[in-house]
């Protein structure tokens, strides 16, 4: 699993999920239509993220 939180690649993918879902959230609280997209923005990279991370753990 360490080896997972090394990746660099993983990282990236994660931090930009969460500020995905970050900006998604205060956009959704403002009130403004665009905070659908960041959400599946969100969603798309956490499932790379997510097969990356199968992908390195199974090697």
């Amino acid at each position: 699993m360490r080896v997972v939180f090394k990746d660099v690649i993983w990282l990236v993918l994660q931090s930009f999920a969460m500020i995905a879902v970050f900006f998604g959230v205060m956009m959704a609280s403002r009130g403004s239509d665009y905070w659908v997209s960041f959400i599946i923005l969100s969603s798309v990279l956490m499932y790379f993220a997510v097969q990356r991370a199968v992908k390195i753990t199974n090697n």
